[in-house]
């Protein structure tokens, strides 16, 4: 027979073992729990009535646990115990009635199968717990904030409007300068035919040149990773995508392979850095990535001046620390010699 195993730590009781069934085995000198469920664990709070909190839940999952804990300590002694005294049966089995010796054999047999039951119990209730904890964690974490939702809400309403904007004064500037080339070529071919060749050549390539603002403009809208992207080629489409504003360049230290929820957030991280550089009228950053044996992401960013330290209600920098905790990441920002940084680090 196996012993009584290894100690727990924390545990919690299933629901769907709720019914409670106690009965006792006296043996000797001792008296052995054979409770499917702990009389010490009340009842789990009704859905509803928590106000929409994880933590009454939560708190019931960690009493509960401890209670398991408690009972799986005292049975595990008292299995001991009745080790001891199987050894004396064993030994000396002439001195013992056959009544004795039976009692001894169920009383153990008995205690492993409600310590193997609380055993398999409290895992998964350990496993409940944790995610209700990871719930809890996560509505109490600051991108739950009101009024940070109601701020990136709102700046998510402008940059839409300063895209629109952008773009239209962008198109609206093109087609103007072609109006008056136009309107040019025209007196120009009336007074002498031969210049309209020309004329009309290098409109077109203004209008080629225009063109290709537009196009380098709206990839700079969707300069976000896509479905398939590595991290590494995530991170290179971002950079092509501000390249004719920014000359950034990117080092890699480490394996490519990160885990799934950094991966998906430092391309969006980098390319708030990179669209904030570019307003702020920066012309160089470096970006460097460094990846841990254990696949834990750092990202680092610098530029030679201060447009990357912290300001108050700065939108760029308010998305990507909601990026960066999303993902289960921490943001930090500030100077770097003459130069300013933002790094982003997991694990």
């Amino acid at each position: 027979m196996s012993g009584p195993g290894p100690p727990l730590e924390t545990a919690a009781p299933t629901s769907a073992e709720a019914a409670s069934r106690d009965s006792s085995l006296v043996t000797g000198t001792g008296a052995i729990s054979v409770s499917y469920w702990p009389d010490e664990i009340a009842e789990p709070p009704q859905p509803g009535r928590s106000g929409g909190s994880p933590a009454p839940y939560l708190a019931w999952l960690t009493g509960a646990a401890e209670v398991l804990r408690r009972r799986v300590e005292v049975n595990a002694a008292e299995l001991e115990r009745l080790a001891a005294e199987w050894a004396h049966v064993v030994h000396n089995p002439g001195r013992l009635r056959s009544e004795e010796i039976s009692a001894v054999a169920e009383s153990q047999a008995q205690l492993r199968e409600t310590i193997a039951a609380d055993r398999a119990l409290h895992q998964l209730i350990e496993v409940q717990r944790r995610e209700v904890a990871g719930w809890a964690e996560t509505l109490a974490g600051p991108h739950t904030d009101p009024a940070l939702l109601g701020h990136l809400l709102d700046d998510i309403a402008a940059e839409r409007v300063r895209a629109t904007e952008a773009m239209l004064e962008l198109a609206g500037e093109a087609i103007t300068g072609a109006v008056l080339d136009l309107e040019v070529v025209r007196r120009e071919s009336m007074r002498d035919a031969t210049r309209a060749v020309p004329g009309l050549e290098e409109l077109r390539a203004r209008l080629a040149g225009a063109a290709q603002a537009l196009r380098a403009r709206s990839q700079a809208v969707r300069s976000g990773p896509r479905p398939g992207d590595s991290l590494p080629e995530a991170m290179r489409r971002c950079l092509a995508a501000h390249a004719a504003r920014v000359d950034a360049e990117l080092s890699w230290t480490g394996p490519e392979a990160v885990d799934e929820r950094s991966a998906a957030a430092l391309p969006w991280v980098v390319d708030e850095c990179l669209g904030h550089l570019a307003a702020a009228g920066a012309a160089r950053a470096e970006i460097a990535v460094r990846v841990d044996d254990a696949a834990n992401p750092t990202l680092r960013v610098t530029t030679a001046g201060p447009a990357l330290l912290p300001a108050k209600d700065a939108s760029w920098l308010i998305r990507s620390r909601a990026r960066a905790s999303l993902a289960g990441g921490s943001l930090l920002c500030g100077r770097a010699g003459d130069g300013s940084f933002v790094e982003v680090r997991f694990g």
